[in-house]
């Protein structure tokens, strides 16, 4: 019942989050005065994002109640059918994708407007929405809980930078983030993946548009497609009279045994919580399909390209956890201490258990404490220690860099220094 947030399209993000200024450096969004935001189809920049977002949330304060108290509900979970096709996957996984956008928002503009309340209880609900992903770790669920990722971390970076949470508000957070864990959940959401790819396979045999699916040519018969797309068309007639006959139960065969070598990779990872200890089987298992006979279409498509994408995904998620979780006690020391510790070790056990680990070689998270902060820290996909360099590495991306940083909190000369440099003026 919720009406869409502005999204891209519409040239007005809906979520006010942490921007990065520097590598390692963000500002703090709440704080500023004017959040200006871009038109991604037009180019231009447009002010401001902090009056646009009550037109949103003033007139749905009822809905947003009942959407935080559905998120604290046991049987609050989504699931879907095996036999659903990809574009019903698609548009169930983007609805329930405006769950995690509206508790993110909320919580900003709350912590902007000093509701801390509100906004402590939007954060705490954002972590269990994660939460339900778990309890029902389907496809759908797994596509959601990465989009979640991203919003819920940045909103905990963005809350901790008010440092005068009471301590049970800190420690709730804490004990929530404390039970994610995504590296635990690969053996069941691979199991889904083999059930949905089998179950595609059954249907490609009989089923015209579900084998044109499979191989990738448009939808149709031969004949639909010869006069608009006469390689596509020969393709598929191709395909038609070899797969299914002569193929297809081989390379079903195959897809399994890829599958049951990929359960088999993930329960090794589980085991050693480090992304390098199973890297180079990984990559084998990546390569191995490029060997595959091109007939082959189920095994070279659908396994080794997400495997990778899969687990590579989820041992940065469980970094992003790692990070929150040693951030927050880090939190709880300073509101005690009045700094933060020499040490992560100073830590453990009144406000961690054990440090947590980095997930990319299964060794504790890094720390160094500054003259005025503290610098903390994930080794990048690469498996280098870089010493908490947040550089990026040939991509805009968030992982692509050379260390995983829990960012700074920038500083207001090096805010206006931001806002006056290009980076500011370019989407």
């Amino acid at each position: 019942m919720l009406p869409l947030l502005p999204d891209r399209e519409t040239g007005i993000p809906a979520v006010p989050s942490m921007a990065r200024v520097s590598p390692g450096v963000a500002r703090v969004t709440w704080k500023e005065k004017t959040l200006r935001t871009y038109a991604y189809t037009r180019g231009n920049v447009i002010s401001n994002l902090w009056a646009e977002l009550p037109a949103y949330i003033e007139p749905n304060r009822d809905l947003i109640i009942r959407l935080q108290e559905g998120c604290a509900m046991s049987e609050f979970q989504f699931s879907r059918k095996v036999t659903e096709d990809g574009p019903a996957l698609m548009e169930k996984a983007g609805t329930i994708k405006c769950v995690p956008r509206w508790l993110q928002s909320v919580a900003t503009y709350e912590m902007r407007q000093g509701d801390l309340e509100s906004a402590a209880k939007c954060q705490l609900n954002l972590i269990r929405f994660l939460h339900k992903q778990a309890a029902a770790p389907d496809t759908i669920s797994q596509l959601v809980r990465r989009s979640t990722m991203n919003p819920i971390f940045s909103a905990q970076w963005e809350l901790l930078q008010y440092h005068q949470w009471p301590e049970a508000t800190l420690k709730e957070w804490q004990d929530e983030w404390s039970r994610l864990a995504f590296c635990e959940h690969l053996p069941v959401e691979l199991r889904w993946e083999r059930a949905w790819n089998t179950d595609l396979l059954t249907r490609a045999r009989t089923d015209v548009s579900a084998h044109a699916d499979l191989i990738g040519v448009p939808t149709g018969t031969p004949w639909d497609l010869i006069n608009n797309d006469p390689r596509a068309a020969l393709t598929l007639a191709g395909h038609q009279l070899v797969w299914p006959a002569w193929v297809s139960y081989a390379d079903e065969r195959r897809l399994l045994e890829m599958a049951q070598s990929a359960l088999d990779l993930t329960k090794r990872l589980i085991a050693t919580q480090s992304f390098i200890a199973v890297q180079t089987e990984l990559n084998g298992m990546t390569n191995a399909s490029d060997l595959l006979p091109v007939l082959f279409v189920a095994s070279r498509q659908t396994w080794s390209p997400y495997l990778h994408f899969m687990i590579r995904h989820a041992c940065n998620d469980d970094n992003r956890v790692s990070l929150a979780v040693s951030a927050i006690a880090l939190e709880r020391w300073h509101k005690r201490h009045g700094d933060y510790p020499e040490s992560l070790n100073q830590l453990v056990p009144e406000f961690l258990h054990s440090i947590p680990l980095d997930h990319i070689d299964g060794k504790p998270i890094r720390y160094r404490r500054t003259e005025s902060y503290f610098i903390l820290w994930s080794i990048g996909l690469n498996g280098i220690d870089e010493g908490g360099d947040d550089t990026p590495i040939n991509s805009k991306s968030y992982f692509r860099r050379k260390d995983f940083v829990w960012p700074r909190p920038a500083s207001p000369s090096e805010v206006a220094a931001y806002v006056a440099g290009a980076a500011w003026n370019t989407p």
